[in-house]
Parts: C-alpha cells; structure tokens; sequence
C-alpha cells in the first residue's frame, strides 16, 4: 500500500471512529453541566476557530473531552461524584495520539485538566463551575509550586491554559445543534494532513501494545481495562455488524447448510407448548462457515483485528457457530470454553467473539449471562465442563442485554451459561472463535477432535463439553 493511500485510510479509519464516539453519546448530558456532550465539544471549537487559534488547537478544543466518552463507551460508570471519567483527559490524549492526532493535539488533550489546576494555582479565585468545582477534587487540586513550574518549563503550556477559556466558553443551552457529519470531516482532515506531513506517531507492533495500520476500528485503553478486568467486552455500533444484513446472512445458513461446506448442523426436540406431549425439532446450531461463506468471512477479518488487540499479537479463526435459539430452544450449563478447547491441546487462550443476530433485551428469551472477573481464576471444578453447581452458585452472573449488531468479546475462561428460550421470537447468536496465531492454526484440528468426539461417545451432544440443556436430535 503506497503512502498516500495509507494516510487516507488511516484518515478515513479515525473519522469513522470518533463519529461512532458521538453517535452513542451525543445526547448524553455533559456531566453536569446544561449541554450535551456534543454541544460543548462543538462550542469549544467554534470559539477557537473564532478566536483564531491554529488548527491543532481547534482540534484539540474539539475532542478535549472524548475521554468521558471512551470511559462510558468501555462499560465504566460515572465517576467524580458523578461529573466524569477519572483520568479522561490522559486516555483521550492517548487515544488520539493512536489513531493518527498530531502530537501536539493529542498533548492539549491530555493536559487540559493541568491547564484548570494551573489556572486555580495561580489564581484561587479563577471561575469554576460547580461541576468543575467537583471534579477538581479528583483530579488532584491546584498544582502545588513543583507541579506549576515545571508545567510552565514544557514549551507550549500557553496555548493550554488558552485552550481552557474556550472550554470555559463552551456551555451555551441556546446555540444551534452541530453535525457529527462535520466534525467527521473536520477530524478527517486533520489526521490526513498529520500523516502525509509524516508527523504522526503510530503504536506499532514493536512496541508494547499490538497494532495493526490497517485495523477497522481502534480499541482505547480502558476498552483494554475494562475487558482485562473483567474478561469481557461489549462493543456496540461497530461498522462490521451496521452494514450488513444479519439476518439475511443467518436465514441464508439456515435454509442452506450444505455438507459441501463442511458446515456441522444440529437440531433439538422441544415442547410444543409444555401442556401436552407435542414436540417439534427445530435447527439449534450452524458452524464452521466462516471459511467458506463470504459475507461470514468478512465479519471474521474484522473481528480478528480486535481480537488482535486483546490478544496483543494477531489472531486467527479457531472455531465459529451460529446458535439459533428459536422459541423453546435449550440454553447451556455454566461452562468455561477452555474446558472444550483444549488449552493443553489446542491454544492456551481462546477469545469468543458474539454477534448478535437478534435482539436479546429481556430474560425470557435466554440471553447470555457472564461471571464478571472470575475470568482470572483458571479452570474450575466441572464434570465434562459443566461447573460443579456449588461453584456455580458461588458466581455472580449478570445478563448481557444486548441489541442487533452489538458484539461481546469474551475471554475462553469467563464462565457464562444462558438459559432456555421462554420466548416467542428467535435469540440468535453467532461466535467466532479465535486464539493467538503465534500457537498456531487448529481450526481444522478441533472439528476432526470434535467429531471423533461424536464418533466415540467422549463428546457432549452438541460440543465437546457436556454443557446443552436441550434435547439435540441425531
């Protein structure tokens, strides 16, 4: 790829990842103050832009704040006696500085909050709206003598403190609502122009955190956090899952999984109504068409990148399902997917990417639940990877409530289970699997171990694991 064409893509990958920023949280309230969030972001930048700041500034007034916004987007609750994100001006910064900002830019960001604690160094009486008031407490108070000269020493702090009267500026309730449209443009622009003059600066794999140039979307560090804490990550309004027709593309599985492709295809009896003895099979799961379906394929791609991200090296396509949980269809026992993917065997660590084919808003229709944390406790005691029920009981699972198109990351030894379809519509979910590429390929090899597991009878009725709670047809 020529340098112009990756300068554009680069450009055009930020401007679609800070958009997505807005789009989720433009109508949230900025923490407590009278505007939203998209409303003073887009103040900030006009009066710079009014006050003839250079371009960098502009941009820097623009996005001071999108660390709120990845603090909310990663699953993090207000914090700052509920004015904020603890540290959003260090995460913003560093998040722009990896998706292509200037430096500089990325600097601003990430020191307008030292700019505030300068300002009320130098002045104890400097202007501070309650909100403001509030969140200075957390974020360490005026700068002592120290922290102030060596701030001013750094070549630039000027243009932060002036950065910080247009942030002052920046909570009008009356003034027209801006477009994300623009401010797409506007961050287009700047990163194009930062990556052809060659002044960006990259993460790149050498380094400590795994970085692909050409990656679709960009994880910010408390999505990082936030997945390593807990072992799972919810990521919504991804342009792999919004673009598409997942529907279309689980209806075309269903009507068509033919042996040709190697798909493994699977039925289960349910109770017509749970009054009498009528039953009904119906399809419960699809998989291994990954390889070998394109639209599939491509949703794949995409979702190894991040797994990229959270493996911190890259990623390859281990396994993948499509469970359709139609109306009755069976859950599945508290499990940890390692116990089925054979970390001695196969990879030591799996990540399972969901994709929500449908909506799953309520507990009738069986979502899918996650002990949050426990993730870091190895493997628990099982019988044929079910959790033993005393340990399960010990485990706090929450559902994740989800909508079309959301996806969930989650680690292959986060125990989660899902309960019945009590529902009168469909609960369809797809899972892409994947391990480090670094332990090598076995996507081949666990569907061989998987149906000699059939052959033999070591398997369960449906995986490996014995972990189904339906009634699976041969």
């Amino acid at each position: 790829m020529s340098s112009s064409t990756l300068a554009e893509t680069v450009a055009d990958r930020a401007a679609d990842r800070i958009a997505l920023l807005f789009q989720l949280h433009s109508n949230a309230d900025y923490i407590g103050e009278p505007v939203s969030i998209l409303e003073h972001s887009w103040q900030a930048y006009q009066v710079a832009k009014k006050c003839g700041a250079q371009p960098k500034v502009q941009v820097a007034s623009l996005l001071h704040d999108v660390g709120h916004m990845l603090g909310m987007e990663a699953g993090y609750p207000i914090a700052m006696d509920g004015c904020g994100i603890e540290n959003h001006e260090s995460i913003g910064g560093d998040f722009l500085l990896s998706i292509g900002c200037h430096p500089y830019t990325a600097w601003l960001v990430a020191n307008h909050v030292n700019a505030k604690r300068f300002l009320v160094w130098k002045d104890p009486q400097y202007p501070l709206t309650d909100a403001s008031r509030t969140t200075l407490k957390h974020q360490g108070g005026p700068m002592s003598d120290d922290e102030a000269k060596e701030f001013m020493a750094v070549e630039g702090y000027e243009a932060s403190i002036t950065m910080r009267s247009y942030d002052e500026a920046a909570k009008n309730p009356n003034l027209p609502k801006p477009s994300i449209n623009d401010i797409k443009d506007i961050v287009r622009s700047h990163v194009l122009e930062t990556m052809e003059r060659g002044q960006a600066i990259l993460p790149s794999s050498s380094n400590e955190r795994y970085y692909d140039l050409h990656s679709n979307y960009r994880l910010s560090t408390e999505q990082l956090r936030y997945y390593n804490e807990n072992g799972y990550l919810v990521i919504k309004g991804h342009p792999m899952t919004n673009n598409v027709d997942l529907d279309k593309m689980a209806n075309t599985l269903f009507a068509n999984p033919g042996k040709e492709m190697k798909m493994l295809v699977h039925h289960e009896k349910v109770e017509v109504d749970g009054t009498t003895n009528e039953s009904r099979v119906q399809i419960c799961r699809v998989e291994n068409f990954c390889q070998t379906v394109q639209e599939w394929s491509v949703i794949s791609n995409l979702a190894k990148e991040i797994c990229g991200e959270l493996f911190n090296e890259e990623a390859v396509l281990f396994k993948d399902k499509l469970n359709y949980k139609m109306p009755g269809g069976g859950g599945f026992l508290a499990h940890q997917d390692a116990t089925a993917y054979k970390p001695e065997e196969f990879a030591s660590l799996h990540i399972s990417v969901m994709v929500a084919v449908d909506p799953a808003l309520s507990d009738s229709v069986g979502p899918l639940q996650i002990a949050s944390g426990r993730h870091k406790e190895g493997v628990f005691l099982n019988n044929k990877g079910v959790i033993d029920k005393t340990v399960e009981d010990s485990m706090d699972f929450k559902p994740l409530y989800v909508e079309r198109g959301d996806i969930c990351f989650f680690s292959s030894y986060a125990p989660h289970r899902s309960f019945s379809n009590q529902s009168k519509n469909s609960r369809r979910l797809a899972y892409l699997t994947f391990n480090k590429k670094s332990e090598g390929d076995f996507h081949d090899v666990y569907y061989a171990a998987k149906l000699e597991s059939f052959r033999d009878g070591t398997g369960g009725t449906i995986s490996i694991n014995d972990d189904f709670g339906g009634k699976i047809v041969k």
